[in-house]
Order: structure tokens, then sequence, then C-alpha cells
């Protein structure tokens, strides 16, 4: 992807230009259905708009491409928990904690909550499994 069409999105992002992201990125995509700038555009974009499903599908298709893509990981914990999907968030937060770059790290305190809040939920949820059983 060219550095102009990069720019064109950053500042439709910057703008809040969902719909026009999502344009633009289907344009992008139908010349090359793998280009991950695109489609990490395009699943914040969904995101954004509120197709929570939509953006997941996007990056774990961005994470068949290139399993080891940390913005991918990052956005996809993030929306993982934000629904509440523990058991989907918990491998990856587990990644992401071993991370060594900038994001993580500025963000590790948040990280490290979020873990202790999933582990609190998987293991009160292990629990009560077990008393009906």
């Amino acid at each position: 992807m060219s550095d102009i069409r990069k720019t064109k999105l950053f500042d439709m992002q910057k703008a809040e230009k969902y719909q026009e992201i999502l344009a633009t990125t289907k344009s992008i995509l139908e010349d090359n259905p793998n280009d991950i700038y695109a489609l990490l555009y395009a699943a914040a974009a969904y995101e954004n708009l509120g197709n929570h499903n939509k953006a997941i599908e996007i990056l774990k298709h961005v994470l068949s491409i290139d399993c080891m893509n940390i913005p991918a990981k990052l956005d996809l914990f993030d929306i993982l928990y934000k629904l509440k999907n523990y058991e989907e968030a918990k491998p990856l937060l587990e990644e992401i904690l071993c991370f060594d770059c900038d994001e993580v790290k500025n963000n590790m305190a948040n990280y490290v909550l979020a873990k202790e809040q999933i582990d609190s939920y998987l293991q009160a949820k292990k629990e009560k499994e077990l008393e009906f059983n």
C-alpha cells in the first residue's frame, strides 16, 4: 500500500470517518486481499461502528496471515475483553504480557488488572460448574 493511502486512512480514522475507511479498504483489498495494513484499518472501523463480530473475523484473518502481528493481537484482545469473552481473551493476554514493545509496556498495569479479572472470573466459573456436577 502506498504511503499516500496510509496517510489517507490515518487521517480518516482521526476524523472518525469509518464508512470512508471501509470504502477505501474495500478498494485496497480487492487488489490485495491480504494487505494487513488495510485489514487492520477495516477491523478498527468495524469495531468503532459496533460490528464486533466483523472486526474479530478480520483480526483473526490477519493473525492467520501473520501469527505474530502485535497490533492484531492487541486489538483482538481488547474486543474480546470488552465483550467479556474471557476464555478466548486469556491466551491472547498471556502472549501480550510477553511482548517487549512500548504499547504493552505503557499499558502493563491495565493488562495485569485485566489478567487478574479474567483469572478471577474463570476460577469462579469453574467452581460454579463443579458445584452443579
